[in-house]
């Protein structure tokens, strides 16, 4: 079941599809297993191992030639996450780059370990990084996301990836300067600057849509 022996049919369809960044959950992969083994020609490979039972662990595949580095601080050694920031050659002039984390949820572990973190992270980067747009995908099981989607980001996958569940997703949020607002004010709220949260609170509410402020 580990990546190692699916390597020269994942690395035909990344590269048949010209494909930026893959990503690739349920690797199998463990510590001694060199990463020369599952390297893809042309391709960066980022990933965390699983460090005790066997199974599980992510993978990311980056383009070489995109600027892109890995946010090792916003990681933790319980959950299996892979988070990277990156620049695509042609962006919308409103974002600055795109966080992207790719995540794997085992069936038996406690949602909401992994929710907390995800959350806490998009705090930090919206507080690093308020320009950025935020992409998460991979296995996440039946997690309970409402806390995501009110975040908020927009799941895009609608149709089923295992059986009839959808259990593989993609979660997206791309900034406006109403919502660069809006996350700065809920960064200031969550670091106590409730000066420069409610001066931002009071700018987002000005430049919403009038139907949007009722």
């Amino acid at each position: 079941r580990s990546v190692v022996s699916k390597m020269d049919e994942l690395s035909t369809v990344v590269n048949a599809n010209s494909i930026d960044i893959a990503c690739v959950t349920e690797t199998w992969l463990k510590q001694e297993v060199p990463t020369e083994i599952v390297d893809i020609s042309g391709y960066v490979c980022h990933r965390k191992d699983r460090a005790t039972r066997r199974g599980g662990g992510v993978a990311v595949y980056v383009r070489d030639d995109l600027p892109c580095r890995r946010l090792d601080s916003f990681e933790c050694d319980e959950l299996e996450t892979v988070w990277l920031l990156y620049r695509a050659p042609r962006m919308p002039r409103s974002v600055s780059h795109i966080a992207v984390a790719a995540v794997y949820h085992p069936p038996d572990a406690d949602g909401r370990s992994l929710v907390t973190h995800l959350v806490d992270s998009l705090d930090r980067l919206t507080r690093e990084h308020p320009y950025a747009g935020v992409v998460l995908l991979g296995d996440f099981n039946r997690l309970r996301d409402a806390a995501l989607l009110s975040y908020p980001l927009r799941q895009v996958v609608r149709a089923s990836t295992f059986g009839a569940a959808t259990l593989d997703k993609i979660y997206k949020q791309f900034p406006t300067q109403s919502n660069i607002l809006y996350y700065r004010a809920r960064a200031h709220i969550v670091a106590k600057r409730m000066v420069e949260a409610k001066a931002d609170l009071e700018k987002f509410v000005s430049s919403a849509a009038p139907d949007a402020r009722e």
